[in-house]
């Protein structure tokens, strides 16, 4: 059994599906919002893992760190573009802290709103 497992992947975000097709599918009930799902199949392909940033970076207890890590950030971004190089030559200018700074200077997902507000969730 445990080839097969290691050998399946794993999609494991939901939340940009919530008002599309899938909702429907569901059954999502009023007051619930779906905010992770997983679908296991076989990948056409068998990529690298993708290296992820260490626990200590990405956990915090109680509050967040008063520093970065810049020097460590810089050396991430390194190996993340390396990684990104070996995936698509189109990708070769990504790092991790560009990814970020897109990410986070966007609307992301403005349809959750609604859909929240639709499953009588009170936004104010």
């Amino acid at each position: 059994m445990t080839p097969v497992l290691e050998s399946l992947s794993a999609h494991r975000s939901i939340r940009k599906f919530s008002d599309r097709p899938v909702a429907p599918d569901l059954h999502i009930p009023e007051h619930a919002y779906p905010v992770f799902g997983m679908c296991l199949g076989y990948p056409d392909d068998d990529p690298e893992p993708k290296p992820r940033l260490p626990l200590d970076m990405v956990f915090h207890q109680d509050r967040f760190p008063e520093t970065v890590n810049e020097q460590f950030l810089n050396a991430y971004d390194d190996i993340i573009q390396a990684y990104y190089e070996t995936r698509a030559p189109e990708l070769k200018n990504r790092t991790w802290t560009r990814v970020m700074a897109d990410f986070t200077s966007q609307v992301i997902r403005p349809h959750i709103k609604v859909f929240l507000e639709k499953k009588g969730f009170l936004i104010r």
